[in-house]
C-alpha cells in the first residue's frame, strides 16, 4: 500500500475546529448526508463548480429540480432591429420553459412577440413592437 506523505498537510482542521480543509475530495457514501443548519450556507467560490453526475438529483423542499437554468442580458443590435427578431443562444441543449422582458429607456416594451425553441436556441419574433436597438433583452431560460 502506497502512503500519500501530503495527506495529514491537505487534510486538516483548524485549532478550534472552526474550518476544516479537505485537499481532494469529500466523498458522501451511500446512505451519508450533509446538513447544513439554519444559518448555515454552502459557498462556491468563484471558479468552484457543483456538478451533479448523470442520474443524480438536486432537489429544494425535497423537490427534486430536473434541468438547468441560465439566464442573461442582452442589447439588441441593429441586425436585430433589421430582421425584426431577436435570437438568443441559450448554451442549453433543449429548453422548456423561457421568460422574459425587453425594455426600451428602462420601460418594458414587450407585448404580443411570438417566441419558438429550436435546439436550446430561443427566437423571439417582434409582431407589435419593432426591435431597436439599444432595447435590452433580461431573459432566463429552463431545460438541459
Amino acid at each position: 500500500m502506497t502512503v500519500d506523505a501530503t495527506y495529514n498537510t491537505d487534510n486538516y482542521t483548524e485549532q478550534g475546529a472552526d474550518i476544516t480543509e479537505i485537499g481532494g475530495e469529500l466523498n458522501i457514501l451511500s446512505g451519508g448526508e450533509l446538513d447544513i443548519e439554519s444559518g448555515g450556507e454552502l459557498n462556491i467560490l468563484s471558479g468552484g463548480e457543483l456538478d451533479i453526475e448523470s442520474g443524480g438529483a438536486l432537489q429544494f423542499g425535497g423537490v427534486a429540480q430536473s434541468g438547468c437554468v441560465r439566464a442573461a442580458k442582452y442589447t439588441v443590435v441593429t441586425a436585430d432591429d433589421t430582421a425584426n427578431k431577436i435570437t438568443v443562444t441559450t448554451g442549453l441543449t433543449t429548453v422548456t420553459s423561457f421568460n422574459y422582458h425587453i425594455l426600451r429607456a428602462g420601460v418594458n416594451v414587450s407585448s404580443a412577440e411570438v417566441v419558438t425553441f429550436a435546439a436550446g436556441v430561443v427566437t423571439i419574433t417582434d409582431s407589435t413592437y419593432a426591435a431597436t436597438a439599444g432595447d435590452v433583452l433580461y431573459w432566463i431560460a429552463v431545460g438541459s
